[in-house]
């Protein structure tokens, strides 16, 4: 069994994220998304279990799709390490990862740079043209912590929008 996994820090989730993760659905036996954990701050307003609900709110219910907290370790080898010891990467067959491209997607990057630790498992990657849906997650962030919805909704998920309409920002950047 083929395991597809996609890493992110979804800052807010927008819809090339969407755009990923619906094609991973469309072709998937088991879909793996990986938030990562990143340290607050103003590109990282939204903390953990705000960005899961945004997943959880758009995939409900689908016995496929599987949503872990994934780190932000050090060192590269041990993040790798932590990724091949989740539920479902272990026992796989093999695993492509999904990114929105190779140029902006720093976790491919590591991943790529470590291929040799994928070694027993047939490693693939699959890129998603940012062309199809151009989004600068810096652009929509910056319009939602000012309140610009009307601008950020275009660019977000309907989903995400109503979550985010009742979110507080912190404001101590």
């Amino acid at each position: 069994m083929k395991i597809w996994l996609y890493i992110g820090r979804f800052q807010p989730f927008h819809n090339g994220h969407k755009l990923v993760v619906d094609t991973m659905l469309a072709e998937v036996d088991t879909a793996v998304v990986c938030i990562w954990l990143s340290e607050w701050a103003e590109k990282n307003p939204y903390d953990y279990h705000t960005r899961l609900h945004f997943l959880t709110h758009l995939y409900p219910n689908i016995p496929h799709i599987h949503f872990f907290p994934l780190a932000d370790l050090e060192s590269d080898t041990d993040w790798i390490k932590s990724i091949l010891e989740l539920p479902y990467i272990w026992n796989s067959g093999g695993l492509i990862v999904y990114c929105g491209d190779r140029k902006n997607d720093s976790a491919l990057q590591v991943i790529e740079v470590h291929q040799d630790m994928f070694e027993w498992i047939e490693l693939n990657i699959r890129e998603i043209s940012r062309d199809t849906i151009p989004v600068s997650w810096t652009e929509v962030r910056k319009d939602i912590l000012a309140g610009n919805f009307d601008r950020a909704n275009a660019k977000i998920p309907v989903e995400v929008s109503e979550i985010l309409k009742n979110w507080v920002p912190r404001i101590d950047f």
